[in-house]
């Protein structure tokens, strides 16, 4: 999941959920695994909330918004 983040993500809008509010980012692992990794701030850290495996959709927007010029 740190990975995902490490390797230049690309953040979503930012939602609330719970009373708080979380942050999404599309990112890619070393090994190339798509992830959705949601993160909260918790006083000074950020908390991971939870990751799953990116939709075709959201890999193809991080393609499109980080493609080189």
């Amino acid at each position: 999941m740190e990975q995902a983040l490490a390797n230049d993500p690309l953040e979503l809008e930012a939602l609330y959920s719970e009373g708080e509010e979380r942050f999404p980012a599309v990112g890619l692992t070393n090994s190339g695994r798509w992830l959705v990794v949601v993160t909260t701030m918790r006083g000074p850290k950020a908390r991971i909330v939870t990751a799953f495996d990116a939709s075709e959709r959201l890999i193809k927007m991080y393609l499109e918004e980080k493609r080189p010029i």
